[in-house]
């Protein structure tokens, strides 16, 4: 039977695994899709979950 150091030490691993995983992927979308609100000046918001750009509709002065 596994310790209760082992068996914390494995828990950690795999969250950090996950954790890195999740990062990675973040920043490969992050930069894949870095043009589909419109460039780089465009205005656009980060959500975390799922990850990726919200982009916010360009609005003339006047319109709501």
């Amino acid at each position: 039977m596994a310790t209760t150091a082992k068996t914390r030490s494995s828990l950690w691993f795999f969250v950090l695994l996950a954790l890195t995983v999740y990062a990675l992927t973040s920043v490969g979308i992050a930069v894949a899709s870095d043009g589909d609100c419109g460039g780089p000046n465009a205005t656009r918001t980060w959500q975390v979950f799922p990850p990726g750009w919200q982009c916010e509709r360009a609005r003339l002065p006047g319109q709501q």
